[in-house]
């Protein structure tokens, strides 16, 4: 049995997150990065042990120069936010699609999340590193100093994951939430108002203290916008689940052991004869 470690926060920019921004913020998708600039600010708070987004920015922001440079002072501020890359294998050498200069300068630390999947298509192990670069679910042992005592790698490579039924195991939280407890707070600091339980309580909001010293990932939960894939508990599992379910095994020390051919032949039969 494995528990979900009380260490990990999850958000999810789900639909009704993009509902709510649309009628509320006027913001269409996809959504200026300021906003993932406010949402880091409330974990600057918490004093989160990390914050990975689980989004490439190849790009330049469409609402111009000045919503990157929003981003990157957030992430300055931050200092313990990570960002992904993808790494895709070339002839001869790899190539790399990450986050545009202004981010990656700001940002603690740019991971990977490239996976590699057995080859029936199923994602059973996951790595510390990829072509030298820390994955998602490592980095953020990197960027906290809170490096894990103990590591258990599979035969074939890489830590084996014990995956949990979904996402819901981790009682994520909306991203809205998340931007609306913020800008909350912002409103009451403004007005010299005290920020005790009771002020989150009334609002219906989140306090910061409650992701203290967590490892917070951030991904997409919207139909069309996720990627999934296949692991050995579900054919359609949320693509930053796995990431979180790697990160999950090393903080619980909840390591799966392979059993020798010899061992797997002998429950075979047994189970033939029963």
């Amino acid at each position: 049995f494995c528990r979900a470690s009380d260490r990990i926060g999850v958000i999810l920019l789900d639909q009704d997150s993009l509902n709510w921004a649309q009628k509320e913020m006027g913001w269409s998708w996809p959504w200026p990065r300021e906003a993932y600039g406010v949402m880091l600010d409330y974990f600057t708070r918490a004093s989160a042990s990390s914050v990975a987004f689980d989004m490439i920015y190849s790009e330049p922001s469409i609402y111009g120069k000045q919503d990157d440079e929003a981003f990157a002072q957030a992430l300055k501020r931050n200092g313990r936010a990570i960002l992904a890359m993808h790494t895709k294998e070339m002839e001869n050498k790899n190539q790399d699609t990450g986050p545009v200069q202004e981010l990656a300068s700001a940002c603690a630390y740019i991971a990977d999340i490239t996976g590699t999947a057995d080859s029936d298509g199923v994602y059973r192990r996951g790595a510390c590193n990829n072509f030298d670069k820390s994955t998602l679910s490592y980095a953020g042992f990197l960027v906290s100093g809170e490096l894990p005592s103990e590591l258990v790698f599979s035969d074939k490579g890489g830590i084996n994951i014990r995956y949990l039924e979904g996402l819901e195991r981790f009682v994520p939280y909306k991203a809205m939430i998340i931007l609306q407890s913020e800008y909350e707070i912002r409103k009451a600091e403004k007005q010299g108002l005290t920020l005790d339980e009771s002020f989150f309580e009334e609002k219906g909001l989140l306090s910061p203290e409650q992701f203290k010293d967590n490892f917070v990932f951030f991904g997409l939960y919207a139909p069309g916008l996720f990627d999934i894939c296949a692991t050995p508990i579900s054919a359609s599992y949320q693509g930053v689940g796995v990431h979180i379910s790697l990160l999950n095994t090393i903080l619980e020390e909840s390591w799966l052991f392979e059993f020798s051919s010899a061992v797997s032949i002998f429950l075979v039969v047994c189970g033939i004869l029963l």
